[in-house]
């Protein structure tokens, strides 16, 4: 996944790019994360010699829900792994298959994330083809994974979360906003790190790389692309 990063960074920001209104409400998440606290002598060089964006709550950060729902969809749509499994105590059957004792299976992970039955049920004019920023968040005030209305628009997401995040390496995502971040509608669907006790052990490490690579930068540069030329100033 490692070696993915860097076109997934590419797709994420794109898509974000391109678009004002969800740049917009993008940005408003990474401003309720930044901090006034000053680098601590001693802080790495990064801190010390990068002063043209401010710092980072980075647990917070790595929290926000639209931040989160964009990077799980980039992940979704642009990246494709093989996951690679062994039926190692019995004979497993899957479908009509009969996968015999000790031999090995590959999954490639596309077929999970394109496929209509995971995904077209959310929104008739979001398939699965499509990049939707939105497609892993729903309502706030629902206790199960429910469908956020396609014409929701991103005017609703900027209301930034003030929960602590947890301590944990794979926290639960919440937010005091009217959305929130979920995979629970999608378990065993969306498997871009494998899944089980085997997931990539670099995962979180990946989407801190990315999402905080993205707040810097759109923190601290003012883009533009421009579409019919496909033109970046």
């Amino acid at each position: 996944m490692l070696a993915n990063s860097v076109s997934a960074a590419f797709w994420l920001f794109w898509h974000t790019l391109r678009d004002p209104s969800l740049l917009a409400a993008a940005t408003a998440e990474i401003t309720a994360c930044t901090t006034t606290t000053a680098p601590q002598s001693g802080a790495d060089d990064h801190n010390n010699n990068n002063k043209n964006h401010p710092p980072f709550d980075t647990p917070k950060l790595m929290n926000q829900p639209l931040l989160q729902s964009l990077y799980a969809e980039t992940l979704r749509k642009y990246i494709a792994v093989y996951i690679t499994r062994t039926t190692e105590y019995s004979d497993a059957e899957i479908l009509d298959h009969r996968m015999p004792r000790g031999r090995m299976v590959i999954v490639n992970s596309a077929t999970a994330h394109m496929d209509r039955r995971n995904w077209d049920h959310q929104a008739s004019s979001h398939p699965a083809t499509s990049f939707w920023a939105e497609r892993f968040l729903v309502p706030n005030n629902n206790t199960k994974p429910g469908i956020l209305r396609a014409d929701s628009g991103y005017a609703s997401l900027t209301s930034s979360s003030t929960t602590a995040p947890p301590t944990s390496p794979q926290p639960p995502s919440t937010s005091s906003g009217p959305h929130k971040f979920s995979l629970d509608r999608h378990k065993g669907a969306w498997i871009p790190f494998g899944g089980g006790p085997h997931q990539c052990p670099g995962r979180h490490w990946v989407k801190t790389q990315i999402l905080l690579g993205f707040a810097i930068i759109a923190s601290g540069y003012d883009i533009q692309v421009k579409e019919p030329g496909r033109e970046v100033r």
